[in-house]
């Protein structure tokens, strides 16, 4: 995984997406398993819906490697912002709709570690994993 950290973000995303339709493909047995539990999970999509949905899976869980590489070896980070600033920067919530950050919610505390591993103070930190969030969504309700 540290290797992985050195890589450019985006090259090393590309080769695990690449690694996870490998497996997709080398691994009938797990595939299967994903098949059924999707066709269980959402019974109103059919037969290339579901494939569609297994073959991201696997690209998303090969994919999750790189992403947790770069949140506890790659570089800091914490410069990223300075052109905006943290007051103006914040994590979506709208994971359940669209492919977010992470996989899932599960390894939210990865990126708030990074972040602070990252150079970022914890009141940034928490600015941006939802204060600043909480401060838009209050002021537009007024």
């Amino acid at each position: 995984m540290r290797l992985n950290a050195l890589l450019p973000l985006g090259l090393s995303l590309a080769i695990h997406r690449f690694v996870g339709k490998a497996l997709y493909r080398l691994l009938p047995k797990l595939r299967r398993l994903v098949h059924r539990n999707l066709e269980i999970c959402f019974p109103e999509l059919d037969t290339a819906a579901v494939e569609a949905l297994a073959k991201r899976h696997f690209e998303a869980l090969a994919m999750s490697i790189a992403e947790c590489a770069a949140g506890w070896f790659g570089p800091e980070r914490a410069d990223r912002f300075d052109v905006v600033g943290v007051e103006h920067v914040s994590i979506g919530t709208d994971q359940s709709a669209s492919r977010g950050l992470l996989p899932s919610y599960d390894g939210f505390t990865l990126v708030v570690n990074a972040m602070l591993r990252g150079g970022f103070t914890p009141a940034d930190t928490a600015k941006i994993v939802g204060d600043n969030y909480l401060r838009l969504f209050a002021a537009a309700g007024n």
